[in-house]
Order: structure tokens, then sequence, then C-alpha cells
């Protein structure tokens, strides 16, 4: 079978998923559990909606199957520019899904340093 991009992709994305369970299993191990991470993982919960309505509206669609598929470019592009400059919906969701973005950055740098 030949080697593919989306194949590799899966297999980082696996292999650091694995990588933070056992990093949080040997933290419950060891007692440390804190409440930063605790913190993290529930501030990761309003993701889901940010991402899905930000990719909804980039991808101009309103199929479930966006919130699965490895798209990242166009995401990306129009998270940093303004794809859509008349598009007042984008505008704001894009302006909450920055901020949410911003503070789960913070957050997960305060846990690194924390560590």
């Amino acid at each position: 079978m030949k080697p593919s991009l989306k194949n590799s992709f899966f297999f980082f994305a696996f292999s650091l998923l694995f990588l933070a369970i056992s990093n949080f299993l040997a933290a419950i191990n060891r007692g440390v559990l804190c409440p930063l991470l605790i913190t993290l993982f529930i501030w990761g919960f309003p993701s889901t909606y940010f991402r899905s309505k930000f990719r909804k509206i980039i991808y101009k669609t309103n199929d479930w199957k966006i919130n699965i598929k490895p798209l990242f470019k166009k995401e990306i592009i129009g998270l940093f520019s303004n794809l859509y400059p008349d598009n007042n919906q984008y505008i704001r969701i894009r302006k909450y899904y920055r901020i949410y973005l911003i503070i789960y950055l913070f957050l997960f740098l305060i846990y690194l340093s924390y560590n």
C-alpha cells in the first residue's frame, strides 16, 4: 500500500492523542491533576461549536461532514485574512473564533509553563 499524506496525518494525529492521554493518565497517577488542566479540557468543548460555524461559512456548506474533514488551508487563510468582507456573519464568527483561540493558546502556554 502506498503511503499517503492523509494516512500520515491520521497517524500523526493519533500519536499526539495517545501522547496527550498517556500524559494525562500519568498526571492522575502522580496526583498532580491540576485545575488548569481541567480548565483546558472544559475550555476545549466550545471549539466544536465555533469551528463548525466558521468552517460552514468558509466552505459554504451546511453539511455536517465538514467538521470531520481535514481541510485546513482555506480555513487558516480565512482566519488570518478577510475572505468575505461583505459577510457580516463571517466577520462576527471569525472575531469570536479568534478570541477563543487566543484565550485557548494562553491557557495552554500557562499550563506548559506550570508543569
